[in-house]
């Protein structure tokens, strides 16, 4: 799976608060138990890598289905397309 970062939803306070290092100290463990899983691409700001690894945004958030569906789907919910379901590389999801 490759995720685009900028397209991921991000409250603007929660982009203050990890500026400012308060930070849950779950996304720690997330960080270092997903180290093997993650591949970023992209040299991101260290808080957004954060909120990405926040436990409090994880659970239920994202599915797939077919890119033509997910078109549809997005109109009419109002949800949002944050990547793609790609060949497995080196790790098993890519940020970029």
């Amino acid at each position: 799976m490759a995720v685009d970062s900028a397209l991921v939803p991000m409250f603007t306070e929660a982009m203050q608060y990890s500026r400012q290092g308060l930070n849950p100290g779950g996304l720690f463990s997330n960080k270092e138990y997903l180290e093997d899983k993650v591949q970023f691409e992209a040299d991101l700001p260290e808080e957004v890598v954060n909120i990405l690894y926040d436990p409090q945004t994880s659970g239920g958030l994202l599915f797939s289905m077919p890119a033509s569906d997910a078109q549809q789907y997005c109109k009419k919910t109002g949800f949002t397309i944050i990547g793609s379901v790609k060949k497995k590389g080196e790790k098993a999801l890519t940020i970029r």
